[in-house]
């Protein structure tokens, strides 16, 4: 079949939407794909103009059939609309009215029908192959069914995207379904891929209505409808679609504007009112003694609770295999088993839902037990894998709740979580408190800051080594060796006096993120033979951030590669190829913790970019990495962030303080000097691993090139520590030796007096100080250059000969300063 031979119907169920019901029809009747059959239903509209607007739409489009009833809820409007193109339904008594063909229908009992209307006699349905259905209030892009026919082929679902419009309604937080599930681009799957979509997202609801195509045939095929009058019926209709498909094209297009309004049936604004109530719910008003609250709670407890009962009596009823139909129960049943408790709060039952669903609830409670074991059973050989997860928390207690749900809550339960405080002064340490004395997995280091490095590294060393402790009283330990550090947790990871923690892989997750519900359990499953399971990350922005999201995607740079598994040569061959010529890693993967003791890595303890160094080493020395291309890692991006991504002010941890007093108390130049040095210790350490591995030449100058300019370039300081300066120097004599690569020239205009004058004089103007003559300041400074300048006298002896336009701004500054005062400054230019 082409696609332009697809015929596709659209179903429109119309209630009381006379503001919007124009921009609807219009959206879909101006279509670019022109081959489509329009099917209004009005279902029992009260307000003035729903049905006349749609009669007029029927008047001037001859693809609209328009059938009115009497009002049965949303799902028993859609159902008229499928058994219509499934031709259900005898025809009879065409007549001529107000300019348009009026037709009775005999079968109609079960969804109250009246009248059907049309431009032409209506004798014969057309044969439709896929249908979309849309409500009333919506719209459609104007090139949706074209995308939806591109990709439809032989598929039995087009599952696209919406996005909101809101429409008199605050704007929300919300995300749209592709959203919630991380779907990022368009591709094929199947029902059991369907289900480890959801899995992988730890999401255990869906519903599936308005955002998609469905093959006719399929759903002849299946037998499926909508429940009749009740609300949520999508959540039923969907769950059933999926488990029976046998080909779904998730279309990753924004193709269905969902407007978010007051008075909808979602009471979007919270805003309930007898006159926005259907029929199907209005008459509960009364019973519940006029409380329209409790009648509409009643009334959405119940839909949920008649739809647990039909999903479970109906997917026992499938041709599905086992394994399928466990996956199902494993995920779906727990709300399942909620919305059938539910119904038990109230205690009238108008629609006679309440004994029905408790005599069912045990049988639901076992077949989900029962599914959770047959998964056990056959992922047992896993039960024996134990994962370590390192994780520094400092000053986090907005974050931190959610970042330890996202692990406890994990589907993989053979772990431990070290938790190392890191001089916390706010409610952290509390907060991690409260979760070690309810789960056993979990162990608290608190100790004083010293910054994420040296954290890590502490949790290391406790997987590396047995460490005697002290008890103190009820969970509460100290080291022996070091009793300033203190240790909370049960008594059961305490063996011999010693704290004992088996493990087999290691992971670090920073404490204000959060990891994808199946991710230990897919780096279980899949690291195989590999030292490191690499996996993906995605950026997100907090709700209070006000800067830009940066685009880091490590794993893009690597796309040319096309096997899973890869050596460490040819991710060195790889960076070399591609000219990649940094790379970090840390929080996005997993490690074999016997690969990492045998090497006995360990972090940077100095500044920024530890993970730089350190996940270059890891990956150079691996025997075999995978690279499992799913995204399992959030990454938060926020204001006050150890990354500080939009410069916004932040108070100094007291390992980044020490540079405050140093830097003339300024917090903001402090932290961006820790950011230098630490570049500048990961140079040198690069450089020092480089000179033991001549295999890794060409790429050892690639890189090493890369780090020290980008050193250089951070280097705007009127004063330098001198451990700094002289490894600063190390690396240029190293690199003019080795590669024959001379940076002597950039080094030595920035440590330039007259740069570091320059660099004060616009730190002046920037602190908006209204004195330029500081003279301690200047002293402060020119003690600091008569220190560092022994280290780089010995750089390249030439005149710096560079052309002025290419010199800094702070060192043209400094040096019209030195030299209308040259007479006072010893040195000689």
């Amino acid at each position: 079949m082409n696609d332009k031979d697809i015929k596709v119907g659209i179903i429109i169920p119309i209630y009381n939407v006379e503001n919007y019901l124009k921009e609807c029809i219009s959206s879909v009747i101006n279509q670019t794909y022109k081959n489509i059959d329009i099917i209004l239903i009005n279902d029992g509209s009260t307000d003035c103009n729903s049905f006349n607007i749609a009669k007029e739409f029927t008047k001037i489009d001859k693809r609209i059939i328009l059938i009115d009833k009497e009002n049965g809820g949303l799902g028993n409007a859609r159902n008229v609309g499928i058994n219509w193109l499934l031709k259900k339904y005898q025809i009879k008594n065409n007549i001529l009215q107000d300019g348009l063909i009026k037709a009775d229908i005999v079968n109609n009992d079960k969804h109250r029908l009246k009248h059907i209307y049309s431009q032409k006699p209506i004798v014969q349905i057309n044969d439709v192959d896929y249908i979309l259905y849309l409500d009333s209030d919506d719209y459609l892009v104007n090139n949706a069914v074209y995308e939806c026919v591109k990709v439809a082929r032989d598929n039995d679902i087009v599952w696209f995207d919406f996005k909101f419009f809101y429409d008199g309604v605050k704007e929300q937080d919300k995300k749209t379904h592709h959203e919630q599930y991380n779907i990022q681009h368009s591709y094929k799957i199947n029902a059991n891929e369907w289900l480890t979509l959801l899995e992988q997202n730890d999401k255990r609801m869906f519903w599936f209505g308005r955002h998609g195509m469905v093959s006719l045939k399929y759903l002849q095929n299946i037998q499926l409808e909508f429940i009749n009058d009740i609300i949520h019926e999508d959540h039923y209709y969907g769950k059933m679609l999926f488990i029976q498909a046998k080909s779904i094209y998730i279309l990753n297009k924004q193709l269905y504007v969902y407007r978010i309004r007051p008075n909808s049936i979602m009471a979007y604004d919270e805003k309930i009112n007898i006159s926005n109530l259907s029929k199907s719910v209005a008459y509960l008003y009364d019973l519940f003694n006029q409380d329209i609250i409790k009648a509409k709670q009643y009334y959405k407890d119940a839909s949920l609770a008649i739809t647990a009962i039909k999903v479970h009596n109906d997917v026992f009823r499938l041709n599905i295999n086992n394994e399928l139909k466990n996956k199902f129960i494993k995920i779906f049943y727990r709300p399942l088993i909620r919305w059938l408790k539910e119904i038990n709060n109230y205690d009238i039952d108008p629609l006679s839902v309440k004994n029905q669903a408790l005599n069912l609830l045990p049988e639901l409670v076992d077949k989900y037990e029962n599914s959770n074991q047959n998964i056990l059973q056959n992922n047992k050989n896993l039960k024996n894998k134990k994962i370590s997860i390192i994780m520094p928390i400092y000053n986090i207690q907005e974050y931190l709740v959610e970042c330890i749900d996202s692990i406890l809550n994990q589907s993989y339960k053979h772990f431990n979580l070290l938790l190392i405080n890191d001089g916390s002064i706010d409610d952290t340490l509390n907060i991690a408190k409260y979760y070690a004395n309810i789960d056993n997995r979990i162990i608290i280091i608190d100790k004083i800051n010293e910054g994420q490095s040296k954290s890590r590294n502490l949790g290391l060393e406790l997987l590396y080594d047995n460490y005697n402790v002290i008890w103190q009283n009820k969970n509460d330990y100290v080291f022996k060796h070091n009793k300033n550090i203190r240790i909370y947790t049960n008594e059961s990871n305490i063996k011999n006096d010693c704290l004992s923690i088996v493990t087999d892989y290691v992971m670090f997750i920073d404490g204000d993120d959060t990891i994808e519900y199946n991710c230990l359990k897919e780096c279980i499953n899949n690291i195989k033979h590999c030292e490191i399971i690499w996996f993906d990350f995605k950026m997100f922005a907090d709700k209070d951030y006000n800067g830009e999201v940066p685009k880091w995607n490590r794993m893009s740079k690597f796309s040319n590669i096309k096997k899973d598994i890869i050596t460490s040569r040819e991710f060195a061959q790889n960076m070399l190829n591609s000219k990649i010529c940094q790379f970090a890693f840390m929080v996005d993967g997993m490690i074999d913790f016997n690969y990492m003791k045998k090497l006995n890595f360990k972090f940077p303890i100095h500044g920024y970019a530890e993970d730089h160094y350190f996940g270059l080493m890891l990956f150079l020395e691996a025997n075999n990495i995978k690279m499992y291309k799913k995204c399992f890692y959030n990454y938060r991006v926020r204001n006050g962030s150890s990354c500080n991504f939009n410069n916004a002010p932040i108070k100094p941890s007291k390992h980044i303080a020490k540079y405050h007093e140093f830097l003339f108390k300024d917090i903001s130049l402090a932290k961006e000097y820790y950011n230098f040095s630490g570049y500048c210790n990961t140079t040198y350490l690069l450089m020092q691993y480089f000179s033991k591995k001549p295999h890794y030449f060409e790429l050892s100058k690639m890189i090493l090139r890369y780090y020290l300019a980008t050193t250089i370039k951070m280097m705007k300081f009127f004063k330098y520590k001198e451990e700094d300066i002289k490894k600063l120097i190390f690396i240029n004599d190293y690199l003019l030796k080795t590669y024959n690569i001379n940076s002597s020239n950039d080094i030595k205009i920035r440590l330039h007096l007259a740069y570091r004058i320059g660099a004060y004089l616009y730190w002046v103007k920037r602190k908006k100080i209204r004195f330029l003559l500081v003279l301690k300041d200047y002293l402060n400074i020119y003690k600091n250059y008569k220190t560092n300048r022994v280290y780089f006298v010995n750089l390249n002896k030439s005149n710096i000969s560079i052309d002025k336009i290419n010199l800094p701004k702070q060192y043209i500054l400094g040096s019209k300063i030195i030299k209308n005062f040259k007479k006072y400054f010893l040195f000689k230019f």
